[in-house]
């Protein structure tokens, strides 16, 4: 039997929700101690910002430039075999404390800070945990500065093995990345109530 036309859903639309994007987004590259992929995570993070075709399609039209890589940076692993519950903004936490710290930079409008969490770290968001409902996400807290509140934006990865093995393959977690980065631009303010992009009538996806 041949192709035979059907009807189909309409393509999904996107709504404009008022709130901002980040026009040239800088990533910064946070790892852990320990971590036995951070040179190829550093690399990713540095050419994905270098500007790829990939990013220049998905960015069209929400008036978001290219990115810019922002450095790396190694925290104490004080986060293997523990948890982490951002329904109570610990992750969020853990993110301000090393910016006053000095451990982290501080950021601007356009930074966004990629954390590789170790697979021994159990991610709670929206009740749901890591690895089980989610494979990463992005966030928002309001940040004191000198020049009034900032949003500060941040990419959670975890890291998902599969059966047999104690590290989530590279593909995997740059595909994370991708998809968080993305996210991360065109509704940044998801965190603190200030939707920017989002699906019509509230449907599940957002860009």
């Amino acid at each position: 039997n041949g192709p035979w036309p059907a009807a189909h859903y309409p393509l999904p639309l996107m709504l404009n929700e008022g709130g901002s994007v980040i026009a040239a987004p800088k990533i910064v590259t946070v790892t852990f101690t320990g971590n036995p992929d951070v040179t190829a995570l550093q690399t990713f993070d540095d050419t994905f910002a270098e500007g790829t075709p990939w990013w220049k399609a998905v960015t069209a039209g929400y008036n978001i430039g290219p990115a810019t890589a922002g450095g790396h940076y190694i925290l104490p692993d004080t986060v293997s075999n523990t948890s982490l519950d951002d329904d109570q903004g610990q992750v969020g936490l853990l993110v301000t404390q090393a910016i006053a710290s000095g451990a982290l930079p501080t950021p601007d409008a356009n930074t966004v800070f990629v954390l590789f969490f170790p697979s021994t770290t159990t991610l709670t968001v929206q009740g749901g945990q890591g690895c089980a409902t989610f494979g990463a996400y992005h966030n928002t807290v309001d940040l004191p500065t000198e020049a009034g509140m900032l949003q500060l934006v941040y990419a959670v990865i975890a890291n998902c093995p599969q059966q047999g093995s104690t590290d989530q393959s590279i593909a995997a977690t740059t595909d994370d990345v991708s998809h968080e980065m993305i996210e991360a631009a065109t509704d940044p303010g998801v965190g603190v109530g200030n939707i920017t992009w989002y699906g019509y009538n509230n449907a599940w996806f957002r860009l």
